[in-house]
């Protein structure tokens, strides 16, 4: 027994002497050959036993990436799904009129009627603001031209912190009349159906959904079933404004005043044109517009003096019959123009021109009341020749433009000449022109 032990601890001996040598020499022992996994060793005494070999993790490859956090867009840059007018992507972005900063809210086309470029559209939208935020009209439209040019909308959208506006009813004794329906009179030159619950009480309503335009002048009426009566007036301002209707004792009358309540409207349309009688040596003019990347532009109204020819799919325009001599020609549409450049036609001859659009100037307009002091929120409108001013970002127009905290707004890619700018806020308005590189100032009147 005693020479079976020596004889094992040599063995075992020699084998880790050859296992260095091998070792030292840079070489490695062929792997045993294992049949079955190994026992696991006994724990020394005072330690835990060794956890079990597990199956390790599989060998790097292509694998899924973890998803990155997502952030919110901000309120300016989220689109809303699914939104298109007149075939192309719509995106809102709603702004405070006061301070213009980003309101979360969202908006819907109620009706598309699938409008053509260059034509003026009213949509009706619906609109979800928020709480303590109305429209400046009970039914708000998006309103505008799509220019022939552009791929892709974006409108935007004011909205106004709602006016509290107390009505309190009384007879003529300052008696409270509980029970009567009331509604907004005149706001803005309109009527505005905004409560028709009845009055508590103590005779008082609060009338909802007006928006605080300061300086606006507002009055309501009020029914009892038998008498109609028209309340006080008072400007709209910070905090909140009381309005009183008083019954005469004398008996039921209708205050003359009611006939009053404004309406407006204003009629437009694009003025007749002729056919130009051309008399005299004639020459032909071909010109060929393109977009300022170099694409052509289809279906542009190409000028050339006082004759017009639309540029056909590749964006060539053809004058057949101009009168000799030199002409003026142009393209003049809403989101684009290029010109104008003078070319000399010769009787008999062919003149061929390229009209790349142009970059345009940039005007600036300052809304200010009557005591000089800026006015947010003002909604500007704006034409060149007839022709209604598009803001165009690329290929993307932008819808409604409106004047900043600072009571101003840029006027981006203006024509040669004089821009035309009406400026809205409520029941005020008041216009001027703007050249490229100018600035207009702009008094509104003091609310009738």
């Amino acid at each position: 027994m005693r020479a079976s032990r020596a004889t094992v601890s040599a063995l075992l001996v020699l084998l880790a002497a050859g296992g260095a040598f091998l070792l030292l020499r840079g070489e490695h022992p062929p792997p045993p050959r294992v049949e079955a996994p190994p026992a696991v060793p006994a724990a020394p005494p005072g330690e835990s036993p060794p956890p079990p070999d597990l199956p390790g993790p599989a060998s790097p490859g292509p694998s899924t990436p973890a998803p990155a956090p997502v952030e919110e867009a901000p309120p300016e840059e989220a689109p809303e799904a699914g939104i298109h007018l007149g075939g192309l992507p719509l995106r809102f972005r709603i702004r405070e009129g006061p301070s213009g900063r980003i309101l979360r809210g969202s908006a819907s086309i109620l009706e598309d009627d699938d409008p053509f470029p260059g034509e003026a559209l009213s949509v009706p939208l619906a609109l979800s603001l928020p709480p303590g935020y109305v429209p400046e009209s009970p039914e708000p439209r998006l309103s505008g031209t799509l220019s022939p040019f552009a791929e892709a909308l974006e409108a935007e959208l004011l909205a106004w912190p709602e006016a509290a506006i107390r009505l309190r009813v009384e007879e003529e004794d300052g008696t409270p009349v509980p029970g009567c329906r009331c509604r907004l009179a005149d706001f803005a030159g309109e009527r505005r159906q905004v409560s028709t619950t009845p009055t508590e009480t103590a005779g008082e309503i609060l009338l909802r959904g007006i928006p605080l335009l300061r300086g606006e002048k507002v009055r309501a009426l009020a029914t009892d079933g038998e008498r109609l009566v028209l309340s006080s007036e008072a400007r709209l301002a910070e905090g909140e404004v009381l309005l009183r209707a008083l019954f005469p004792v004398e008996g039921p009358r209708i205050d003359p005043a009611l006939l009053r309540v404004g309406a407006g409207g204003m009629f437009g349309g694009r003025r007749g044109g002729g056919r130009n009688l051309v008399l005299g040596e004639t020459g032909a003019l071909v010109v060929t517009v393109l977009r300022a990347d170099g694409r052509p532009a289809p279906r542009v109204t190409v000028r050339a003096g006082g004759s017009r020819a639309e540029a056909d799919a590749g964006g060539v325009a053809r004058f057949a019959a101009l009168p000799a001599g030199e002409r003026a020609v142009s393209v003049l549409e809403p989101g684009f123009h290029a010109g104008p450049v003078t070319v000399r036609v010769g009787p008999g001859a062919a003149a061929s021109l390229e009209l790349r659009q142009a970059a345009g100037g940039t005007g600036r307009v300052v809304v200010l009341d009557p005591g000089g002091l800026p006015v947010p929120g003002a909604a500007l409108e704006a034409s060149t020749d007839g022709v209604p001013y598009c803001i165009m970002n690329g290929y993307t127009q932008t819808l409604g433009l409106h004047s900043g905290p600072d009571g101003s707004a840029l006027l981006p890619g203006l024509p040669p000449g004089e821009t035309v700018v009406r400026v809205r806020l409520g029941s005020r308005s008041a216009s001027g022109a703007v050249a490229p590189g100018g600035m207009l100032e702009v008094r509104l009147p003091e609310p009738e």
